[in-house]
């Protein structure tokens, strides 16, 4: 009888023990997610250019909270630093991967790319007149 008993509780026991380690254990899907981040700003040469982006990041930590905003907001800070660093023949086109930078990382989240979809670029006088147009 306590041979029967020890094949049938040992097992359970040991079951229960596994079913809730692995419950309490944090899960999340670290698979890759998308954001869309978009930021307007004056280029270094005078030049008002938007520029829109596709940001690939995953989940790094399950607490987490509003990943895609903190992504969107590592995007716009990546796009706008672009714009206010370079001229406009330096600018990001369609397709052209944006520097993150050196900044600490957003918590709970690794940004892994920002690629730029959409560049409009606006001509001012001040860009008329370092180019040598009319």
């Amino acid at each position: 009888m306590a041979y029967l008993l020890l094949v049938i509780i040992v097992p359970l026991v040991a079951y229960t023990v596994w079913s809730v380690r692995r419950v309490t254990e944090p899960w999340f899907d670290d698979a890759p997610r998308h954001a869309w981040a978009s930021a307007r700003a004056s280029s270094a040469d005078g030049a008002l250019a938007r520029l829109e982006a596709e940001v690939t990041y995953r989940i790094t930590d399950a607490g987490v909270r509003s990943p895609e905003d903190q992504a969107a907001q590592v995007g716009e800070d990546a796009l706008r630093r672009a714009i206010v660093t370079g001229r406009v023949l330096s600018l990001p086109g369609i397709g052209d991967e944006v520097a993150l930078g050196s900044d600490p990382p957003a918590a709970g989240i690794a940004v892994d790319s920002v690629v730029v979809t959409a560049a409009d670029v606006e001509i001012t006088r001040e860009l008329r007149r370092l180019v040598g147009g009319p």
